[in-house]
C-alpha cells in the first residue's frame, strides 16, 4: 500500500509545481487499488484526503490492454491466473462509486477480469532489463506527447 509520506509528497509536488504525474503499476487488481489510493484517497486517512490525493495522476501502465500490444508472453512466468480474491477485488473496483465516472479504468479492469490473468511489471524483463524503460515507458510517454 502507498505510504502516507509518499502520498503527501506526490500531492505536494503535483499541486505546488504543476507536475504531471504518471503511475506505473502491476497489471493486477492490487496495482489498480494502489493507483486508486493515490488518485482518490483511502478510507483510513479520509480526514486528511485533500493533502494525500493526486487527482491528476494518469495511469501510464501496465494495463491489461498493453499485454498483447507489447508482446508479453502468455506463459506462467509472465501471466499468472487470477485467484478468487483477485477476481473479487477486481469486481469491487469495477463497482466502486469513485470509479463510476472513470470509464477507461473500468474498461481495463473488465479486460483484466475477462482475460483472468495478472501480470507484474517485471514481465518486461523477458525482453531484457532495459525494455521497460527504453521501450514501454518511452513509447507510452510519446503517446502522451511529452
Amino acid at each position: 500500500m502507498p505510504d502516507v509520506a509518499t502520498r503527501y509528497l506526490l500531492c505536494k509536488l503535483a499541486r505546488e509545481f504543476g507536475l504531471r504525474v504518471y503511475g506505473l503499476f502491476d497489471s493486477n487488481p492490487y496495482g489498480v487499488r494502489i493507483l486508486c489510493i493515490y488518485r482518490y484517497g483511502s478510507m483510513n486517512k479520509s480526514y486528511d484526503y485533500r493533502n494525500l490525493i493526486t487527482p491528476n495522476i494518469s495511469w501510464l501502465g501496465i494495463k491489461p490492454t498493453d499485454l498483447g500490444t507489447y508482446g508479453i508472453p502468455d506463459d506462467e512466468k509472465c501471466r499468472v491466473p487470477m485467484t478468487t480474491n483477485d477476481r473479487n477485488l477486481c469486481q469491487s473496483l469495477i463497482d466502486a462509486e469513485y470509479l463510476k465516472d472513470n470509464a477507461k479504468w473500468r474498461r481495463e479492469l473488465q479486460c483484466m477480469k475477462k482475460i483472468g490473468t495478472k501480470t507484474e511489471i517485471e514481465a518486461f524483463y523477458t525482453f531484457g532489463y532495459k525494455s521497460l524503460a527504453n521501450v514501454f515507458i518511452a513509447h507510452k510517454l510519446q503517446q502522451w506527447k511529452l
